[in-house]
């Protein structure tokens, strides 16, 4: 059941927000996966204020209240580009109607990124170090995450690079060689020294189509689904590994060069995550195959094998 095609509906729930909506326009211009959200759709009041309206599964409503109150915090914070989840009357991030579970945010404009291009444009890449900066810096000392959330952390992207080979093992036989060829590249170092890289807050999964764009910077960061504690180098590993798989001579390219650049002269990056940057990158692909893995693209699946071979073969040199 779709009723977010139906004004009256979505205002039954918006009403809950102070808001009156009065005109839907569909889902066109959304940025971000649609995959996370049963159905979604963009509407407008008479102010010419627009909204995201999303339905979402229930089983996930305790941890869409978490990163809702994850995304406000960073907004008292003044770190930019974050836009939050409305609270409605309760306080509360997520409306309940007819046992179904609906969020509200606002809708930022942005513009097309032009693909493969964009990954020539230095001032794509300081424009990401700028919002990666302001980040780290102004969550330092602060308890975005809660004690009871840093008791909990256990995620560890070595022990899930040997659950995703298991996996692959026992599902994939026909590519477990090649795999486990690239995953011998982490064990004479990464693997010891992965938990033991400073921890801080990160977006998680923080790369360019993440990014909402303007003409000329950034309009707004999306997609907190895994932000949290990692290592301090995770960011920017995660992000610099998705410019290469659009293009391998990017990564010594302009955009790459001037976000580490500015990265490096922040001093908010441990030295033991910069000396094992070229493995983090590595290791972080695993759940890109894995992606690839469950939606069954062999495209893709080819294609990122192919990428991460590289990356293995030219890690002593890569960013050192």
């Amino acid at each position: 059941m779709n009723d977010l095609t139906d004004i009256e509906y979505l205002n039954r729930v918006a009403r809950g927000y102070g808001l009156e909506l009065s005109r839907l326009h569909g889902d066109a211009g959304i940025t971000g996966s649609p995959e996370r959200s049963l159905n979604r759709t963009v509407a407008g009041n008479t102010a010419g204020e627009k909204y995201i309206i999303e339905e979402l599964p229930p089983d996930r409503s305790e941890k869409k209240q978490r990163l809702g109150k994850h995304q406000h915090a960073l907004k008292d914070l003044a770190v930019p580009h974050v836009h939050p989840p409305l609270r409605n009357r309760e306080g509360s991030v997520l409306t309940q109607l007819d046992g179904r579970f609906f969020q509200i945010t606002p809708f930022v404009p942005g513009v097309t990124l032009p693909r493969p291009e964009y990954v020539t444009d230095a001032w794509r890449g300081e424009a990401m170090a700028d919002f990666l900066i302001s980040l780290y810096g102004k969550t330092r000392g602060t308890d975005v995450v809660s004690q009871e959330e840093r008791d909990g952390q256990g995620f560890s992207i070595a022990d899930y690079v040997q659950r995703i080979l298991r996996d692959i093992d026992q599902k994939n036989p026909e590519i477990s060689s090649r795999v486990r060829q690239i995953a011998a590249s982490l064990e004479d170092r990464f693997m010891e020294v992965h938990d033991k890289v400073p921890q801080i807050f990160c977006h998680g999964d923080f790369h360019v189509m993440n990014v909402i764009w303007g003409t000329s910077g950034i309009s707004g960061v999306i997609d907190w689904e895994f932000c949290g504690l990692r290592p301090d180098v995770y960011d920017v590993a995660n992000m610099i590994g998705c410019i290469g798989i659009e293009d391998p001579n990017a990564l010594g390219g302009p955009l790459v060069t001037r976000f580490l650049e500015k990265l490096t002269q922040s001093g908010l990056i441990s030295r033991m995550g910069w000396e094992n940057l070229a493995e983090f990158i590595i290791a972080l692909r695993f759940a890109w195959l894995a992606e690839w893995l469950r939606n069954n693209d062999p495209e893709m699946i080819e294609l990122e094998l192919v990428y991460m071979k590289l990356l293995a073969d030219n890690r002593a040199t890569l960013f050192r």
